[in-house]
């Protein structure tokens, strides 16, 4: 039913499978602007799945502009698509001979657009900052992290959540990376008798 087949064996998760099948039937115009898709129940009764995994594919073509949702009414087909194979043919053409414009942000994932950059203001912080810090912070400091950082994040953590925390229990990291590796090497030493699964 809706011309939906997924395929187990794949490397593709089940909730990517039906947001391509779907996708593709608005594009190839076989679902129609303004077509109700299927409800989640339905769609995850026929095609075995759970229900999220139907939610989670909806929700994809409703973040890429696929489809549209309201609250009390089915999720549909948006309107604006290129469903015409012919307007897309003719759109694919115009894109050929029309170079990619610039743009203003840049959007790619896990990366801040870094054209953006404030440069100037940092580099007058930074000067400002190196000219009055001691030789000694230029150095590598203890395993736990800077001294001064870890007590200024426990008073902000008493400020702000009421939190009473010693500045010694406070490790500083390079990112979730470096983390566990950090806890493991820390463990030994702790005063943990035993340990449980």
């Amino acid at each position: 039913m809706w011309g939906i087949e997924l395929d187990r064996s794949l490397d593709i998760s089940l909730k990517r499978q039906i947001y391509q099948r779907l996708r593709d039937q608005m594009i190839n115009g076989m679902l129609k602007e303004g077509s109700p898709l299927p409800s989640t129940r339905e769609l995850a009764q026929t095609l075995a799945v759970s229900r999220n995994t139907v939610n989670e594919a909806y929700d994809m073509l409703i973040a890429e502009g696929y489809a549209e949702s309201r609250h009390g009414a089915p999720t549909r087909v948006v309107g604006g698509l290129i469903l015409d194979q012919a307007k897309q043919s003719a759109f694919q053409q115009h894109q050929e001979t029309n170079p990619v414009p610039s743009f203003r942000a840049d959007f790619k994932t896990g990366q801040p657009d870094l054209r953006q950059f404030p440069r100037y203001a940092w580099q007058r912080v930074f000067q400002k900052a190196m000219s009055e810090m001691p030789v000694e912070l230029l150095g590598y400091g203890g395993p736990q992290g800077l001294v001064q950082l870890r007590e200024e994040i426990a008073a902000w953590l008493l400020r702000s959540k009421g939190l009473t925390v010693d500045a010694g229990d406070i490790y500083i990291t390079a990112g979730a990376t470096q983390a566990p590796r950090r806890r493991f090497t820390w463990l030994p030493t702790c005063s943990i008798r035993t340990i449980r699964k």
